[in-house]
């Protein structure tokens, strides 16, 4: 009759196993199995690092260089809307010259007029 051993043993340097047993007599030829525990394929990342993969973390190494982008990113949004309340002002100029301008027909009109 065959007899089964269920042993847990290290791993020695260089791949090594050893297996003592006093059930087995010198010369027995045996079958060894070794099953190796299962590893995870997940590798487990602490919160740090996940936050450290995101994309853009290289960007800024300090606060300091955060706090002057947004300050820059604030100055470029100051200076498109001033440059657009100055557009529209000009706009609104243009506008109101027009309506003092007089028509070409207006003026015909009037040199027609002081002809009579």
């Amino acid at each position: 009759m065959q007899s089964a051993l269920h042993l847990k043993t290290q791993v020695l340097p260089s791949g090594k196993i050893e297996i003592e047993s006093p059930d087995l007599e010198i010369g027995d030829i045996v079958d060894v199995f070794i099953i190796s525990p299962q590893k995870s394929s997940v590798k487990q990342n602490s919160i740090e690092d996940i936050i450290k993969d995101l994309p853009g973390q290289e960007i800024f190494k300090t606060a300091q260089e955060v706090d002057e982008y947004l300050k820059g990113e604030r100055d470029i949004s100051t200076n498109k809307e001033t440059q657009q309340s100055s557009v529209l002002n000009s706009i609104n100029k243009m506008r109101s010259h027009r309506n003092s301008f007089k028509t070409l027909n207006e003026i015909n009109q009037q040199i027609k007029e002081e002809k009579e």
